[in-house]
């Protein structure tokens, strides 16, 4: 199903492209590849429970009407037997190298495709445990977090090329990706990059963040706040990704006023050090015969790929 979907083609390939041999470059979607699939063994499962599924890797989170004089019985009774295993503690290279940043393009030749599917992304110097990202998240906000970003009124509303443009910052323990997602009709996949990068580049060299701007990040942000804590999931993710980077337990609390202590020079000085187009890798799935000339007025190297043939067994 991933390899007949542009949506879930497009992450895979950008993935792979961007990270290199970093584990990260693996599909984020769990699912491998038909090849890895194909050759699993049941021993391979085994090897791979033993070696990380251990108690001393493990962390408990409970969130519910429960006390830990309640739960400490059940969970000494369900876990209490776990033992970790003598061979050391596994971890991932998640410090390992990515490839250097560079403009370029992979076309993904899908025939007869009505749109294109344009995802682009950059490594950024930083990770999920950086601290002091929230200027960052700010500034994303503006440029394409949201229906009134920026890239989504001028690619969406005005032009009327794509139902929706968006950028994302990872946040994740180790480096994060700045990633761009942009649903285009075949016809205008050319413009809509040129588009793209005008309008990232001129965030704030030429076009600063607006008083209406800073107003709707900040104070829409804090107002958003309330409601990511309305479930015990919720509550019971927040707590994991607090402790995933390695926050401190009051995070969200300090963070209405971290957001109101952040004027729009710290915004546009994020946006300037790391929401700049530069670098990019464009993954397009779309019709090559369509896309590839418009692709050549853009300047940057295109490389042409096939899309993967779709196996069943």
């Amino acid at each position: 199903q991933v390899q007949s979907s542009p949506d879930d083609l497009a992450p895979r390939t950008l993935e792979a492209e961007v990270f290199g041999s970093h584990p990260y470059a693996l599909p984020s979607d769990g699912l491998g590849s038909a090849d890895s699939l194909r050759r699993l063994t049941p021993a391979d499962l085994h090897r791979a429970h033993d070696r990380w599924l251990r108690p001393d890797l493990a962390r408990i989170t409970v969130v519910g009407d429960v006390t830990m004089a309640q739960l400490r019985p059940l969970l000494e009774q369900a876990f209490g037997g776990w033992k970790a295993p003598a061979a050391p503690r596994p971890a991932k290279p998640i410090a390992a190298p990515v490839p250097p940043a560079r403009d370029r393009i992979v076309l993904v030749d899908r025939p007869n495709s009505p749109q294109s599917v344009i995802l682009a992304g950059r490594v950024l110097p930083l990770t999920g445990r950086s601290p002091g990202t929230e200027p960052l998240m700010l500034a994303n906000d503006v440029v394409g977090n949201g229906f009134l970003s920026r890239l989504n009124m001028d690619i969406r509303e005005d032009k009327g090329w794509s139902y929706g443009v968006r950028t994302m910052v990872s946040q994740s323990t180790g480096p994060s990706l700045l990633q761009l997602a942009a649903p285009v009709q075949a016809d205008r996949t050319g413009d809509a990059i040129k588009a793209i990068v005008a309008d990232m580049s001129a965030f704030p060299r030429s076009a600063p963040v607006t008083p209406e701007e800073l107003q709707r990040v900040t104070e829409g942000t804090i107002r958003a706040l309330p409601n990511q804590f309305e479930t015990n999931g919720a509550v019971l993710a927040a707590i994991r990704k607090n402790d995933r980077l390695g926050r401190p337990e009051d995070y969200y609390e300090q963070l209405a006023g971290k957001y109101r202590a952040i004027g729009a020079d710290a915004i546009g000085a994020a946006a300037m050090q790391y929401l700049q187009p530069g670098g990019f890798t464009y993954v397009i799935v779309g019709d090559r015969k369509v896309v590839e000339p418009q692709l050549k007025t853009l300047g940057l190297p295109v490389e042409v790929r096939p899309a993967p043939a779709m196996q069943e067994e």
